[in-house]
């Protein structure tokens, strides 16, 4: 088992939900449930039961079936993840959308060396236990070092989850962070990161980001390496990764990785 990664002390941030959130588990949350129940029954004197990686025959989310990725049972619902290696990358949806949305950018990340996890965050309300559960999972995978990268409300949490993150996270990349996560401060939260951070936003970004940015780049005085990039355009969250802005923006995060998690 890989390093623990566990709630510091004041840290963490308590979702109560998310809107337009939709998970087609099928099969997948059979297989989960049944290792649940098989984990229950270890008699006393045998050694506890290790949990393999459930199996399903339909697709996760509409998006990854069996066979296109490994598909895992976290704390919290099942997960997918691309790649291997040492070098980590957990990737944190938008409210709007779930790990479908990151496939393409998790494939090239994959296919670049590094081993990345994508998830449904929020099922069990607590979405800094998601994260921390990822950064969990990724170690207990062989990853050595671990990026956090998330879009708007992923973004926040990435931000606001990895102060409280140990062993300490590799850095955060930030993709149209707005100011606040429901009630929290996230300028408050980023003034505490000891991390490298990579900001992300557009200049027209029509949610707030763009106003935020500024603010989050100030709060990261103490970050042994802060970046601020600002892009033409008003693509949000996920979508700053393709279009106009798309080959920019993907070099930038690609070079942040590959500097953070040698």
């Amino acid at each position: 088992m890989g390093p623990a990664s566990r709630r510091a002390v004041g840290g963490g941030v308590t979702m109560a939900g998310r809107t337009g959130f939709t998970v087609r588990l099928g099969g997948l949350l059979l297989a989960v449930l049944a290792l649940t129940a098989a984990c229950s029954t270890t008699r006393p004197g045998e050694p506890p039961a290790t949990t393999a990686a459930p199996t399903a025959s339909t697709a996760l989310d509409d998006c990854v079936g069996a066979g296109q990725a490994r598909l895992l049972a976290m704390p919290h619902g099942p997960a997918v993840v691309l790649g291997r290696g040492p070098a980590g990358v957990v990737l944190s949806n938008q409210s709007d959308r779930n790990l479908c949305g990151w496939l393409p950018f998790g494939r090239v990340l994959a296919a670049r060396g590094f081993q990345v996890l994508l998830y449904d965050y929020g099922i069990a309300g607590d979405l800094y236990d998601d994260i921390a559960a990822a950064v969990d999972e990724l170690h207990r995978l062989g990853a050595r070092r671990v990026v956090l990268l998330g879009a708007s409300e992923g973004a926040k949490a990435s931000l606001v989850a990895a102060g409280g993150i140990r062993p300490p996270v590799a850095g955060v990349v930030s993709l149209s962070a707005e100011r606040t996560l429901r009630g929290a401060d996230v300028p408050a939260a980023a003034a505490k990161l000891r991390v490298p951070v990579l900001l992300v936003t557009a200049r027209e970004d029509p949610y707030g980001s763009a106003d935020a940015a500024p603010d989050l780049y100030r709060a990261l005085a103490h970050a042994p390496s802060r970046q601020l990039l600002v892009v033409d355009g008003d693509a949000h969250g996920e979508d700053l990764l393709s279009g106009a802005s798309g080959r920019r923006v993907q070099a930038a995060v690609l070079g942040f990785l590959r500097r953070h998690t040698r």
